[in-house]
């Protein structure tokens, strides 16, 4: 059973309003809809979204609500492991893959390339990256060889494609061949990105 359904089975025994007033709480209406959003949430997803109704802040109120539902212990311990997830997940670079073509600009307007930019970069999702560390280039390798296989080998406008180059983060890159097998350090590659600035 995970901290959050916990809770909420404990809030359901002791009644919310009683629970509420524990944790210092005049009014109620207002609170209430705050623990049912919380009830509603998975506990990472609730520490994330960095919430504040005026007396606690979304950490501070699970504490609080741990302490008034007399959880303590394991619920205290299942918490801490929550937030330093959470504050590693915060603290983490967003890791991207680059597709490299070797583009060369001919004719191309730079709107049009700012445009197409993004089909170059492919957005890692941190929660996976910082779940399981130890398979996460077994599994960029897989991505890379299923974007390879779906893009049939090819970006539209930015040509055949050459190499990948992943970013677990702004100081690290690893350089992956289509086929989804890691090349050697010293392998060149030529990373450019058209930004358009509107002003």
């Amino acid at each position: 059973m995970n901290l959050t359904t916990e809770i909420m089975r404990r809030v359901e025994e002791l009644g919310a309003e009683t629970v509420l007033r524990r944790m210092g709480y005049g009014t109620i209406t207002k609170p209430l809809q705050r623990l049912q959003a919380f009830g509603a949430a998975a506990l990472a997803e609730w520490l994330r979204s960095g919430g504040f109704d005026f007396r606690y802040t979304n950490e501070q109120f699970v504490r609080e609500l741990i302490k008034a539902t007399d959880l303590q212990g394991s619920a205290c311990k299942a918490m801490d492991t929550a937030v330093a997830k959470n504050t590693r997940l915060v603290a983490m670079d967003q890791p991207s893959i680059f597709v490299e073509t070797g583009f060369r600009r001919t004719t191309q307007s730079i709107q049009t390339l700012a445009c197409m930019a993004r089909c170059r970069r492919i957005a890692i999702d941190k929660q996976d990256v910082l779940e399981d560390p130890q398979d996460e280039l077994a599994r960029i390798c897989a991505l890379v060889r299923k974007h390879y296989e779906v893009n049939q080998g090819e970006l539209p406008m930015w040509g055949k494609i050459q190499s990948y180059v992943y970013h677990p983060d702004f100081r690290t890159k690893i350089i992956i061949d289509p086929e989804g097998v890691v090349q050697p350090k010293d392998t060149p590659v030529c990373e450019s990105c058209a930004t358009l600035r509107v002003g």
